[in-house]
Formats: structure tokens, C-alpha cells, sequence
């Protein structure tokens, strides 16, 4: 029977249908765990992991995407664990500030494996370091990520990564700003002392 077919039986209404959906989904999702149990397959568990992680289920989507890389390193296992450890980051910073920068700094290191695996500039990828290492205070760092973006930008706007390309700019020119920032507040505490 389709999902069409036994939601039209039970006039389950908006919420009975997201219920239904949920529990569909968590039945595929078993099956297809039970069939990776006995020979699991690295891009099917990363593509297992990244379906949890886009559901919300980060805890299960970390264990999966860890699973898969045991068995051999993936670029999607490696980006999708960098956006499960931000995604726990942003969980985490609203609970634990001092915890913050942890999550960013191993969502880094999956993006810059993820990056070792491309074979070419992952501007997406670039971006998201960039943006981690701004958030982290590593201004120098995410300026190298920045420039990176911003000298293919002939490849990028070929390739229709402009989000990412103007982000670039924005993003550098916020940098330098909070870098100068830093340096006034340094200049101005050290004068105080």
C-alpha cells in the first residue's frame, strides 16, 4: 500500500501525516541499517549518515558517518561530519559557550579531509572553513580561505557558486573589520594596564 493510499484511509490531517511520514522513514531506515550490518558499504552508510543528519538526527548521523569511515574515507562522509560537528556546535553553544569552539575546530578538521579527497577546489567546502575559522577568531586563517575563493572567481562564476563567491567578499571584509577590532581592544587594555 502507498503513503498516498493509507493517508487517504485514515484522514490523519497535517500532523498525522508528518507522524506517518516520520514513521516511514524510520522504517526505511531500519531496513537499510539491517542491510548494511552484515556488508556495509562506505558511500551507502555516508549517504545513510547525511539523510540523518538533514532529518536532525546528528547523534545517529555522527555514529553512521564514523562507521563509514572505518571502512574507507569518503569526501561526503568527511563534509557531512564537518556539518553534524557544527551542527552540535550550534546545540552545544546555546548550552555550553566554552564548548563552542571544540565542535568548530573538528568540523574544520572534516572539512579540510574533506578537501584532501576533492579532486578540485571544493568551493563549498572552502567556504565552510572560512566561515568556521571566523567564527573561531582565526582571522588570518579564514582570509587564506577567503582568498582562496575569491582568486577562482572566472572557475566559481563558470560554475555558478556565486552565493559562495560574494559570500567570500562580505565575509573577508567582516574579517578585517573584527581583526582590527581585536587589535584596537588589545591596544586600548594594554594602555589601560
Amino acid at each position: 500500500m502507498s503513503l498516498k493510499q493509507l493517508s487517504d484511509q485514515k484522514d490523519l490531517g497535517l500532523d498525522g501525516m508528518n507522524e506517518l511520514f516520520q514513521k516511514t522513514f524510520e522504517k526505511f531506515l531500519e531496513e537499510a541499517l539491517a542491510l548494511e550490518k552484515d556488508n556495509p558499504d562506505p558511500k551507502s552508510l555516508a549517504i545513510l549518515g547525511t539523510t540523518l543528519r538533514k532529518n536532525g538526527d546528528i547523534d545517529r548521523a555522527i555514529v553512521i558517518l564514523e562507521q563509514s569511515l572505518k571502512i574507507k574515507p569518503l569526501q561526503l562522509t568527511y563534509f557531512n561530519l564537518g556539518k553534524c560537528y557544527e551542527a552540535k556546535d550550534t546545540e552545544t553553544f546555546q548550552l555550553y559557550r566554552t564548548a563552542r569552539n571544540e565542535m568548530n575546530r573538528k568540523a574544520i578538521e572534516m572539512y579540510q579531509k574533506s578537501l584532501e579527497l576533492s579532486y578540485r577546489t571544493n568551493y563549498i567546502v572552502v567556504h565552510e572553513k572560512g566561515r568556521l575559522y571566523r567564527l573561531c577568531g582565526d582571522y588570518d586563517l579564514a582570509l587564506e580561505q577567503f582568498q582562496t575563493l575569491i582568486s577562482e572567481s572566472q572557475s566559481m562564476i563558470k560554475h555558478k557558486y556565486l552565493f559562495q563567491l560574494s559570500s567570500a567578499f562580505l565575509l573577508s571584509a567582516l574579517c578585517l573589520m573584527e581583526k582590527s577590532l581585536d587589535i584596537r581592544s588589545t591596544v586600548t587594555s594594554s594602555k589601560q594596564e
